[in-house]
């Protein structure tokens, strides 16, 4: 059994599609993970041992209370946004977890310019909310 390097960012967007209501997607969401997994040459067990691992080091330090990068690409911020469902409207919550799905892919975030400037619109707000600053455009 080999322990996982830091969790990869497919794993970091698929594990909140856990928490879905869906249980279709749930179930999705549980093989694409193994798919991830069994493509790294880890399992499930390796990813609880790295959980763990993660868990007992966070203990160990400090943690910092705020992101001091924001977002810089499309990309990011959807990754960013998916860390922070819970701030989200319903509306845009969906919105944010339907693109998520193109970002864990890898197939690109093949966006339309009304898409791009909603996700800019959020990623703004929600940066706003935890920093009380504003967020540079992409």
């Amino acid at each position: 059994m080999s322990f996982l390097a830091p969790i990869p960012p497919k794993l970091a967007l698929l594990i909140p599609r856990l928490g879905c209501d869906n249980d279709s997607e749930v179930v999705a969401a549980v093989r694409a993970i193994g798919r991830q997994l069994q493509g790294a040459g880890n399992d499930w067990h390796d990813l609880a041992a790295a959980v763990s691992q993660a868990r007992a080091a966070s203990e160990e330090e400090p943690r910092q209370t705020r992101e001091t990068t924001e977002p810089s690409s499309p990309s990011e911020a959807v990754m960013w946004l998916m860390r922070r469902l819970h701030l989200l409207k319903e509306r845009e919550a969906r919105f944010i977890r339907d693109i998520s799905v193109h970002a864990w892919r890898g197939d690109g975030m093949r966006l339309s310019p009304k898409q791009l400037k909603w996700l800019g619109a959020i990623t703004q707000r929600v940066w706003a909310i935890e920093t009380g600053g504003a967020c540079d455009d992409w």
